[in-house]
C-alpha cells in the first residue's frame, strides 16, 4: 500500500478536459501493484512544495483529501 502523487500538464484543447495548466492528482497504490482511479488533489497548478507536501499528510492521515 503507498500513496502516488501525479503531476499532468493539461493542453486544455478539448471539450470536457481540464483547463490549460498543470494539475496535481493522487491515488492509492494497491498491494497487488496497480493503483485507484487517480483523483483531483486540491492544490494550485503551480503549487509550492509546502501545499503539495500539507495535502498530502493530509491524505495519509485520513485518507481524504482537504
Amino acid at each position: 500500500a503507498g500513496l502516488l502523487l501525479l503531476w499532468e500538464w493539461h493542453p486544455g484543447r478539448e471539450d470536457g478536459e481540464a483547463d490549460r495548466g498543470p494539475v496535481w492528482l493522487w491515488a492509492k497504490k494497491r498491494r497487488g501493484g496497480g493503483t485507484t482511479e487517480p483523483a483531483a488533489l486540491p492544490v494550485d497548478g503551480y503549487a509550492n512544495p509546502v501545499q503539495v507536501a500539507a495535502s498530502t499528510g493530509e491524505l495519509t492521515a485520513t485518507g481524504a483529501a482537504v
